[in-house]
């Protein structure tokens, strides 16, 4: 990122969570790594709040595509595990990607980690079930 994209203490700290991997360090950063090799807090609050379209469309579609099936998996095998983290980190995965496509087609629309948000609600709505209760969590992920 350019110096002049970091506005905040706050993105500074976010853009310092991404992985470079095979990247060098400090110069460069690996997408699909910073998604999956981060806690999964981490990777939330990297999709809900990194704007400037900081993940390629190929790098969340395989990161989705990864983490719901392993979702679905988890939930089949009957184990006792949770869903709420998988489904709000895939459903945010979908929604960016989403976003990102818009924007491609629609340049004026919103930033794509806005539609994270909304994907994120959506899966987790679907998955859960919970109206109210998921209003306060996501408002609280947002930080306003």
């Amino acid at each position: 990122p350019l110096a002049t994209e970091i506005h905040s203490v706050e993105q500074l700290e976010m853009w310092g969570k991404l992985v470079p991997f095979t990247c060098e360090p400090g110069k460069e950063y690996n997408e699909l790594a910073s998604l999956l090799f981060s806690e999964p807090g981490d990777s939330i609050r990297l999709l809900f709040h990194l704007h400037k379209h900081a993940f390629s469309t190929g790098a969340l579609t395989l990161f989705f595509l990864f983490y719901i099936t392993m979702a679905v998996v988890t939930y089949g095998i009957a184990v006792p595990s949770g869903l709420f983290v998988p489904s709000l980190l895939s459903g945010a995965a979908f929604g960016r990607l989403l976003g990102n496509m818009a924007h491609k087609l629609y340049p004026n629309l919103a930033y794509s980690n806005t539609y994270a948000l909304i994907g994120a609600a959506a899966v987790l709505g679907g998955m859960a079930r919970m109206t109210i209760s998921l209003t306060v969590i996501l408002l609280e992920c947002t930080g306003n």
